[in-house]
């Protein structure tokens, strides 16, 4: 017996061939209509109008272990063995090697940061958060192991400022603002335990705090400094300690504690200066201490230019004294 469902599949099938034959013999009835076509557009395309697709600029680079994971755009990275590396802006540098342990992370418009630095530098960190004018600006840590160098502010055009963190172990330096003369930025150095604190800006050349040349000296500096070679120093000695709340428009100016051996400044006013300690390396002052709240006073306690002195006090408090203290005596005043 024959399908019938088939049969009548084939049978309208049948009809519906001869509806479209007729359809296309007849010469009053269009093809197509593109007035009521609505895809009538796609006949008339050409791809080559149609955008460029691109990919998005990154500006990333990503370096673990010595192998360069991720480089997209102009940033880079660089690193050795157990070291990591990261680096986020446009001419972005992030170095980490010559040691193992060590983390380099730069973030901003030719941000750089350096941590090894050395052969035998081990376990540094760097960290630099802000815009560059030059590649060479940035926070370095190393010549030494367990160093740590922190930027975070914009170095423009800033050259060669930034925080250093070297020539030692366990010294750390904090840059907090932004830097527009040349050689600016806090220095922990040539030494162990050192540590040095800049919060401000800085517009001169050389301008910011050191410790070092020796161990375990602090220095801590709040203010803004537009002169030259400006700042709180802690060095020459060890277990100095210089605490700096004041701001600078001339040259050389900033309290100082050295020369000797734990001895301690402490500054709250703009534009006074002085030194807790000697007043020379030749004759150095140990345990002494400077004290000075008001606004241009000039004071030192501890070794004069011609002799040494320990356990002196000096202290200031008013405007405008420019006095010294007590000075190569030995004794407490």
């Amino acid at each position: 017996m024959a399908n019938v469902g088939g049969l009548g599949r084939l049978g309208v099938l049948a009809v519906g061939l001869g509806i479209g034959a007729a359809v296309a013999s007849t010469p009053m009835v269009a093809s197509a209509d593109s007035s009521t076509d609505p895809f009538s557009w796609i006949s008339g395309l050409d791809l080559g109008d149609l955008p460029a697709q691109s990919t998005p600029t990154m500006e990333l680079a990503i370096s673990i272990d010595g192998i360069l994971l991720v480089r997209d755009g102009t940033a880079n990275a660089n690193t050795g063995n157990d070291d990591i590396a990261i680096a986020i802006g446009a001419g972005a540098y992030a170095v980490a090697n010559d040691g193992t342990g060590n983390f380099a992370y730069a973030d901003g418009s030719y941000a750089s940061a350096d941590a090894g630095v050395s052969e035998g530098s081990n376990n540094n960190t760097a960290i630099d958060i802000g815009n560059n004018t030059n590649s060479d600006d940035g926070p370095s840590a190393g010549d030494g192991s367990d160093n740590t160098a922190i930027d975070i502010g914009n170095n423009d055009p800033g050259i060669g400022s930034g925080a250093g963190a070297a020539f030692g172990n366990f010294n750390t330096a904090i840059d907090i603002g932004n830097n527009t003369g040349t050689d600016d930025g806090p220095t922990a150095y040539d030494g162990n335990n050192n540590t040095a604190i800049d919060i401000g800006n800085n517009s001169g050349n050389s301008d910011g705090p050191t410790a070092g040349e020796g161990s375990n000296n602090s220095a801590t500096e709040i203010g803004n400094n537009s002169g030259n070679d400006d700042g709180a120093n802690a060095f020459v000695g060890n277990g100095n300690t210089v605490d700096d709340d004041a701001s600078y428009s001339s040259n050389f100016l900033g309290p100082l504690a050295g020369n000797g051996d734990n001895n301690l400044a402490i500054v709250d006013g703009d534009g006074s200066t002085g030194y807790a300690g000697g007043y020379n390396s030749e004759f150095p002052g140990n345990s002494d201490i400077l004290l000075i709240s008001g606004i241009n006073d000039i004071a030192g306690a501890g070794g004069t230019a011609t002799s040494p002195g320990s356990f002196d006090i000096a202290t200031l408090f008013g405007d405008f004294l420019s006095s010294f203290g007590a000075t190569g005596g030995d004794y407490l005043n």
